[in-house]
């Protein structure tokens, strides 16, 4: 249980020591109960009727932890104990992103490896991305490759862009649209550049008109780039 291996890191000794039979049951029910009107700390969560298989935190409890100057950061014991109780390969990928971007990448490598050896593909993407941001190419490229062989979108892209730069432009224009029929809306925007670096200002329009209408702030900017060196600055 998820809960009980982790709360133990966050009491005192005398705290632990003076735990009676039964605390972390009447803990729980206590954090689910209202507080101030309807608001609860947690709420019990479950894919079936009549069961509970975890419990889901309050928006406002998550703020508080996000922003709060006295919630200290998330030890390395805890990340530890937490990726040896959790089972379901797509939380451990969870686990893996959130400890990269708390500063944690050697968690984040050990949590996407095994997300990666039960079979979760983003797992797999993950390891590709480390690989990346550590400058080993090759190691990068081998598990894009992996999970773009699965359909992964975000790989497809990823392997796309170590393509781009390496000169294969062809494939790297195959990856991006490969994510791009999955729905991968970054992709579009490095579909556009790949157009651009091309020399094809129409096909570079197209797509980074299309990623700007998804929301992408980079593909307008370049879009604006791109019609203001065409003499249009008016659009641009």
């Amino acid at each position: 249980d998820v809960i009980s291996a982790l709360v133990p890191h966050y009491l005192s000794p005398s705290q632990r020591a003076s735990a009676s039979t039964g605390w972390l049951n009447r803990a729980v029910t206590e954090a689910c109960a209202p507080v101030r009107g309807e608001t609860r700390p947690m709420q019990p969560a479950g894919d079936h009727m009549t069961s509970i298989d975890g419990y889901q935190v309050s928006d406002m409890l998550l703020e508080y932890a996000r922003t709060s100057h006295k919630v200290g950061p998330v030890t390395r014991e805890v990340w530890e104990t937490l990726i040896t109780v959790v089972a379901d390969p797509a939380v451990l990928y969870a686990v893996g992103a959130a400890a990269y971007y708390s500063g944690q990448p050697e968690i984040a490598k050990l949590t996407f490896q095994r997300a990666a050896d039960a079979g979760n593909v983003g797992g797999i993407n993950g390891l590709g991305f480390l690989m990346h941001c550590a400058g080993d190419r090759s190691a990068a490229e081998y598990y894009f490759r992996q999970a773009a062989e699965f359909g992964h979108p975000a790989a497809l892209n990823n392997l796309g862009g170590m393509l781009a730069v390496g000169g294969h432009i062809e494939e790297a224009e195959q990856c991006y649209q490969r994510a791009i029929d999955a729905g991968h809306k970054p992709a579009l925007t490095n579909m556009g550049f790949l157009f651009e670096d091309k020399g094809n200002a129409g096909l570079a329009e197209t797509y980074y008109r299309r990623a700007a209408d998804a929301g992408s702030a980079e593909a307008l900017n370049n879009l604006g780039t791109l019609l203001a060196s065409r003499g249009e600055p008016e659009e641009a």
